[in-house]
């Protein structure tokens, strides 16, 4: 997050995913979890923040 303030070209990318399908995840740059808001410092919900962002369900066996 250092770098996404002090070099203006940097991109940061926030994702999130269903870790081995069931854990909640947020990610950063797709390598490091987080669990708060890197900017005001609120938990992170254990959903997308908009629904059409949602993991497709995994399909049944």
């Amino acid at each position: 997050m250092f770098a996404a303030v002090t070099k203006p070209d940097r991109v940061v990318r926030i994702g999130f995913e269903l870790f081995r399908g069931e854990d909640p995840t947020w990610y950063l740059n797709d390598a490091i979890c987080v669990q708060f808001c890197p900017w005001c410092g609120q938990r992170l919900p254990d959903q997308p923040f908009e629904p059409d962002l949602e993991p497709d369900p995994e399909p049944a066996p």
